[in-house]
């Protein structure tokens, strides 16, 4: 490493004359101090730096460090143009301005030039101008790196760029080296060619020797003279060639120029030449398409004929209409692609589509008036009306016979023009529903002023929860239950006669058209023929689903309201409409529910155009005022009500038929809100009864209402599973809740203190809940049978209760004394209870002598006299509480023997009475009874 400086440097520096990028010198200050204060007093200009090489396998650079700071400047050793050297140690780099560099010795500046000119060498750029070196050495270092060839990696060899400043000793020794490495001449050879012996003169030889080589040098100068006279001429006549040369080329670029601009004028007048040739072509060959065109676009005078003055009443009218139509809807369907653009093509295509408009407002005209002509025979025909005794509602199979044949042509018409298609709908449904709105009010006028039974007022009071406080026999219960049952068994359920009315539908529905004659079903019925309100209602909706279900279909095929894929699979083939059997099979299609289908604006549109047809606010009105007119007489009819309209809901559910749907589920709302209110007044009615402990009031009467309320329901029901059955079972749980609250009630009013109301609620609470239990019991109602357990339950609670307040008056004190032993058993051992005074042996040996056998059958007898005042008066009720009292007797005597054998094992006493005494006890109470 070099400094600017012309002062010595120590060994430390020049330790750092290769330095590595990632690791910058480091000069201590002192160093650097004692440069600086030299250099101040010879050349204020110079600096102190340091120089090195970075040297990378890539890329090789020249760097220059500041103290403390690092590098502060690098040129790559590209832009080192020269190099020269000077006295003192000197070496000039020449980077594109000179800098000079002064090394303390001639090795370190021989080393750092060795070191520079290998970075030259590996990576194999050429040398820069080298000034001031050895001319031969580097001549030969020069050959050899320009010709040797690249060393591989294992054995990169560099000569030393130290030869090319050599010492003499050096320069001796590789002399003598490379007269050594010279080929062996054969010196014999050579001087016989001279004539020269060994014993000749030598300085002749010399002389002779240096003659011959000034000769050949002479001779190399003459050739060198003579070649160089003759090159430049030789040059000289190259030159001129080249000029001319030039010259030529300029012409040839010129001409070829020339050349192609004719060419390119050529190809394009060819080019003219050929298109308009094929443009020729082309007029002449789209003349003819044109012309094969627009005849193929021309309408025939024969078929525009047809479409303007060919009848429409007439089968054979109407498929001629259907074959011009097609006929028209091929020309207008022909693809043009970019032909439909032409005024040609759109004049003749608007000729044809004028036609085309022009039968679709004669056959919307004549399919109007068709309506409105079909709508006054109807109206005008008194044998449609229904009468009392016959309840008749038709439908219109003459229109539809009519209009079958005019399938095909609707469909073109919705296809060619919306508009008029819509306001046949709208025409449609306007005349149609004047009938329909005529024929059903007549129908359910009839229906309500004829042919619905009255309910008597006494019927009316059997099942409904009245305010009253009553006491009825056993026997009068009996009877009215016995007269019940009659009832249900002769009446028959709501589920066979929907049956039955479904198997009359399909009876109808198989007779032919013309037996049919318009009607869709009818009931001739005589004049003292009536049905139940729910009947009545099942038997109008039966006949308005019917209709509506067919109006439906028949709207939607015959207008194509729904897309195809989604219509029914029973439609007519095209080729097949007018046929016989086609008809019949499309008749037998349009009274079946279709599927549900996908497509909310058809759905919408069906829906419109139904509550046109019906006229759904006033349809709705007045079969809410039939129900109103069936809960009027009696508001359970309700609950049938809800089953005929739950029976037809669940034939339509899950089909396209929403609007029957719609329309029957806001029926059933209001016949189940009808019913709620009907169950809230019978529990209001419930909690307004006054029951007094005062008094022994027997059964209550909304127990003994309760299971005729159930009969009743049943009946209604008929085993029927529909959301009517939940509401029914929700009703049986509120009343039955506020039947049983009521019970509960009166137990807690009664309090534990009042002996006597204590006991008039047991014997209350098991009056009715064995009413309840029996009666509920017997008819084996599914969701009444938790109830029926909770009854149960409660009834055996009050009569083991009873049973022991009973027992208790006449025996209080043997009760009580074993009570108070059983409870010192639960914190004392059996042998302590004797210990207790009141419980001693001598204390059990008086209790004995104070109930022997003789005081327990007066006791019995007491009690069974007792029990025959509380029940006298519910038949079957003395026999059940005596027998739970003979259990509880017989099973407190068992305690009592087990309570003496634990406590007193050692006494030897015992109740004065057996077992078996006890028993026939009972049993002569019982004969004499």
């Amino acid at each position: 490493m070099a400094l600017f400086s012309t002062v010595d440097v120590d060994a430390l520096l020049y330790k750092a004359t290769i330095i590595d990028a990632n690791e910058p010198v480091k000069i201590t200050k002192d160093q650097f101090k004692q440069v600086k204060d030299d250099d101040d007093d010879d050349d204020k200009r110079i600096k102190l730096r340091v120089v090195g090489i970075d040297s990378k396998k890539s890329k090789s650079r020249i760097v220059r460090l500041k103290p403390k700071r690092g590098v502060t400047k690098q040129w790559p050793i590209d832009d080192v143009t020269s190099i020269s050297l000077g006295d003192s140690n000197l070496c000039i780099l020449n980077i594109s301005k000179q800098y000079y560099w002064y090394f303390e010795t001639l090795e370190q500046r021989t080393e750092f030039l060795d070191h520079l000119l290998k970075c030259y060498q590996k990576q194999g750029k050429p040398l820069p101008i080298l000034v001031g070196f050895d001319e031969e050495l580097i001549a030969e270092q020069v050959k050899a790196f320009r010709l040797a060839p690249k060393p591989l990696e294992a054995d990169k060899k560099e000569a030393p760029v130290s030869q090319l400043l050599l010492t003499p000793f050096e320069e001796e020794q590789i002399a003598q080296k490379t007269v050594e490495e010279l080929p062996q001449i054969d010196l014999d050879l050579m001087l016989n060619d001279f004539n020269w012996q060994a014993s000749g003169d030598a300085a002749a030889l010399e002389e002779r020797l240096i003659t011959e080589l000034q000769a050949l040098e002479a001779a190399n100068v003459h050739d060198i003279i003579q070649s160089e006279e003759r090159a430049n001429a030789i040059v000289e006549q190259i030159e001129k060639s080249l000029q001319d040369l030039g010259t030529i080329e300029q012409w040839l670029l010129k001409y070829t120029k020339l050349l192609q601009a004719m060419g390119q004028d050529v190809h394009q007048i060819e080019a003219q030449n050929k298109g308009m040739q094929v443009v020729t072509n082309n007029q002449k060959q789209l003349l003819l398409e044109i012309e094969t065109l627009l005849q193929s676009l021309r309408v025939p005078s024969f078929i525009v004929e047809i479409l303007q003055n060919e009848p429409l009443d007439i089968a054979d009218g109407i498929k001629e209409c259907e074959r011009a139509v097609d006929r028209v809807m091929d020309i207008l369907h022909l693809k043009l692609d970019s032909l439909q653009d032409m005024q040609a093509v759109k004049e003749r295509l608007g000729v044809a589509q004028e036609h085309c408009n022009q039968f679709a407002s004669r056959f919307h005209q004549h399919l109007t008036q068709f309506f409105s002509q079909q709508a006054d025979l109807y109206l005008q025909d008194k044998l449609r009306a229904s009468q009392r005794g016959a309840l008749k509602l038709y439908a219109h199979e003459q229109l539809e016979n009519k209009l079958f044949k005019f399938k095909k042509l609707m469909n073109w018409l919705k296809e060619n023009d919306t508009r008029k298609h819509y306001d046949l709908q709208m025409s449609y449904v306007s005349e149609m529903g004047r009938c329909y709105n005529r024929e059903i009010s007549e129908f359910l006028e009839v229906l309500k002023n004829n042919h619905i039974a009255k309910k008597s007022q006494q019927e009316e009071n059997d099942f409904l929860f009245v305010n009253q406080q009553v006491s009825v026999s056993s026997a009068a219960t009996n009877a009215l239950k016995s007269a019940i049952r009659t009832q249900a068994t002769e009446r028959l359920g709501i589920k066979q006669k929907l049956e039955s009315l479904k198997i009359g539908k399909r009876k109808e529905e198989e007779i032919t058209p013309r037996q049919r004659q318009g009607s869709i079903g009818s009931v001739d019925s005589q004049q003292e023929d009536k049905m139940s309100p729910d009947e009545a209602l099942g038997h109008a909706l039966l006949k308005l689903a019917s209709i509506m279900v067919r109006e439906q279909n028949f709207m939607m095929d015959f207008f194509r309201i729904v897309k195809k894929q989604e219509e029914s699979p029973l439609e007519p083939e095209p080729e097949d409409i007018g046929s016989v059997d086609s008809l019949r099979k499309w008749q037998d299609a349009l009274i079946q529910p279709h599927h549900m289908f996908k497509d909310p604006k058809a759905e919408k549109r069906i829906h419109e155009l139904l509550t046109i047809l019906f006229s759904l606010d006033t349809l709705k009105d007045t079969l809410s005022n039939l129900i109103d007119l069936g809960l009027k007489y009696d508001q359970s009819n309700a609950v049938g009500m809800m089953v005929h309209i739950e029976f037809y809901l669940r034939d339509y559910q899950n089909t396209c038929h929403v609007f029957v749907v719609n329309l029957y589920e806001q029926l059933h709302k209001q016949a189940q809100q009808a019913f709620d209110k009907f169950v809230s007044d019978q529990i209001k009615a419930i909690e307004e009864t006054k029951v007094t402990t005062k008094k022994r009031t027997g059964v209550l009467q909304a127990f003994k209402t309760f299971p005729k309320f159930v009969d009743r329901m049943e009946r209604m029901l008929s085993n029927w599973d529909g959301n009517a059955r939940k509401t029914v079972d929700k009703a049986y749980a509120s009343l039955i809740r506020c039947m049983f609250d009521a019970l509960n009630t009166l137990a807690q009013q009664a309090g534990q203190d009042d002996e006597k109301d204590s006991l008039n609620v047991h014997i209350l609470t098991v009056e009715n809940t064995h009413h309840f239990f029996s009666e509920l019991r017997a008819r084996k109602v599914s969701s009444l049978e938790e109830s029926v357990k909770q009854a149960k339950l409660m009834y055996d609670v009050n009569l083991e209760s009873y049973c022991n307040v009973v027992i208790r008056k006449p025996l209080g004190k043997l009760v009580d004394f074993f009570d108070g032993v059983e409870s010192l058993l639960k914190t004392q051992l059996a042998h302590e209870i004797s210990f207790h005074v009141q419980y001693s042996k001598n204390s059990l040996r008086d209790l004995i002598k104070k109930y022997p056998g003789r005081e327990i059958k007066k006791a019995l007898e007491v009690i069974y006299k007792r029990v025959d005042k509380h029940y006298s008066e519910e038949e079957g009720l003395l026999q059940v509480v005596w027998r739970g009292i003979q259990e509880e007797f017989t099973r407190m005597l068992r305690r009592y023997e087990e309570l003496i054998a634990k406590c007193y094992p050692e006494s030897n006493l015992r109740l004065d009475f057996t077992m078996e005494e006890l028993l026939g006890y009972f049993s002569e109470l019982a004969k004499l009874h």
